[in-house]
């Protein structure tokens, strides 16, 4: 879900989003039009916890944090999305 929205923005505003580094890419325009690295740290959390599916290293207290993250990942996300 937080990919999806990181897309959506880079929809939004005609970024290329078609790799994984691409995200990161959207991730890091994003700080710099809006002056706050918040989404950039969050999409990183996303991406620990989506290599975590694969690999299974995090404990299950970090998956839980993580995911709390990734609900203010999205919640930031869908802001600027909104956003006119």
């Amino acid at each position: 879900m937080a990919t999806q929205a990181v897309k959506a923005v880079a929809r939004k505003h005609r970024w290329f989003h078609g790799s994984h580094r691409a995200l990161f890419e959207v991730a890091n325009r994003l700080v710099q039009e809006t002056g706050d690295d918040t989404t950039e740290l969050l999409f990183e959390v996303a991406s620990a916890l989506h290599q975590n599916f694969y690999e299974d290293w995090m404990p299950l207290r970090t998956i839980q944090r993580s995911a709390d993250a990734i609900r203010r990942l999205r919640e930031c996300l869908f802001a600027l999305i909104v956003k006119g």
